[in-house]
């Protein structure tokens, strides 16, 4: 008697059957049904693993809370000063590791009497208690906060906290 056993994991399913050498009589090979229904679990495993790690990234963007500025300064011609005074920021300024609380304030000056004020946090409620923080995810936050809202804005995602505020006058 061979021992057949099935674990859908996604499903949580697990199914077990007892085989006869050949309960139908027509000479398979049940070795080989065996094998290939081992290799079609370890697939169907492989797809509820991957999809189980999409569902986690799409719901840590669930998470994301956008508030735009209603009042205040608007970039107006300077957001494309802005966006690379945020490129420069987050490269060379926030880029690293921060603590769960943390948050770091810096203020650039823009053209016109105009300056940007750029606050990076830990603080999202699936924060970690220590978290390193590169160059390329911290300007796409920002970027996303100066692309999406005239005035400047707020967003916190699963972890990270953006703030982007343009103001009159300089630092």
């Amino acid at each position: 008697m061979r021992f057949l056993s099935l674990l859908a994991v996604g499903c949580g399913l697990v199914s077990a059957a007892v085989l006869s050498k050949d309960p139908e009589g027509l000479g398979r090979d049940l070795a080989l049904e065996e094998a290939w229904s081992l290799a079609q679990v370890k697939e169907f495993t492989g797809n509820v693993t991957a999809l189980l790690e999409e569902e986690a990234a799409l719901q840590d963007r669930s998470l994301e809370k956008r508030k735009c500025f209603a009042t205040g300064e608007k970039f107006g011609n300077e957001r494309d000063t802005a966006r690379r005074a945020a490129e420069f920021v987050c490269y060379n300024k926030l880029a690293s590791s921060f603590s769960r609380g943390t948050v770091r304030s810096i203020c650039i000056n823009l053209h016109y009497n105009k300056r940007v004020n750029f606050k990076l946090g830990l603080t999202g409620p699936n924060a970690p208690a220590r978290r390193t923080i590169g160059g390329a995810e911290c300007r796409d936050g920002m970027f996303s906060e100066i692309d999406s809202c005239s005035k400047g804005g707020e967003t916190t995602y699963g972890r990270w906290y953006y703030r982007v505020d343009p103001n009159k006058g300089y630092c």
